[in-house]
């Protein structure tokens, strides 16, 4: 038997991955040793790997007869592979030879958590402020995810006790791990126990809802935009929200009179 060594040749030695497991979406990173065991010297060898519609290619200009060569990519996996084992293939080519390999990974499952949209009650005690002061209510609001998130911020539930009731920023954009303090400003006009509602929105959806209660003393009062003192709640108000972007928080500040 007689093997005749081809002029053209590519072969593709070894292939590895970052990582065995990996969920989607996810980044990998993808080695493959290319073989030149042609006798001629090869141009243009272009080593590519992919899954689906992903993609990463590297070329080799010039692939001298018997080298070998590593190159490195990094595949971004797509975001609606499912659950279950997967191919990443490998091609090294030119317009005279090719070669392929493939490689498998497991695709974990995705946790998804509902975003949280029933109201939830702080945990501190119930604070007394004056009828007729402004008061302002401090939250933070930390953005637990990996992508920047865009929230508005509503208030609710004060039409019948308060007036001049807003929020300061109405808005605000985080990135990753970032945090904004939120300020609820309202002038109390009616005395006893009431409570209001801190909604925080992303886009129309509400991801969390912070219900504030608070104790009013004092008689009746008709404020108006002129009154001038101010009370600042004390409390600790500490909220978790997880939402299918990998979550969002809204946590408390201490506050002082």
């Amino acid at each position: 038997m007689e093997v005749e060594q081809a002029d053209d040749s590519l072969t593709i030695t070894e292939m590895q991955l970052s990582a065995e497991t990996a969920n989607a979406g996810d980044s990998i990173d993808v080695a493959v040793t290319v073989l030149n065991n042609g006798l001629s010297d090869e141009e243009n060898v272009k080593v590519r790997t992919y899954l689906g519609s992903a993609e990463a290619s590297v070329v080799i200009p010039m692939f001298k007869e018997a080298d070998e060569q590593t190159v490195y990519m990094t595949l971004q996996l797509p975001k609606d592979l499912s659950a279950g084992i997967e191919t990443i293939k490998a091609q090294a080519y030119n317009a005279f030879a090719s070669a392929s390999a493939s490689k498998d990974i497991v695709i974990e499952p995705v946790k998804i958590v509902s975003a949280a949209t029933t109201p939830t009650q702080a945990a501190f005690s119930v604070q007394t402020i004056p009828a007729g002061k402004a008061s302002v209510f401090s939250l933070q609001i930390t953005n637990n995810g990996a992508e920047p998130k865009t929230y508005n911020f509503a208030i609710g539930g004060v039409q019948d006790w308060a007036s001049n009731a807003r929020v300061d920023p109405s808005s605000a954009t985080l990135g990753a791990g970032e945090t904004a303090t939120v300020q609820v400003h309202l002038i109390p006009t009616a005395g006893g126990e009431h409570a209001f509602a801190l909604f925080v929105k992303d886009g129309a959806a509400t991801v969390a809802t912070q219900i504030i209660k608070t104790n009013v003393s004092g008689a009746p009062i008709q404020a108006t935009g002129s009154t001038a003192a101010y009370v600042v709640l004390a409390a600790v108000i500490l909220l978790a929200i997880a939402a299918y972007y990998r979550g969002s928080n809204i946590s408390g500040k201490k506050l002082y009179y």
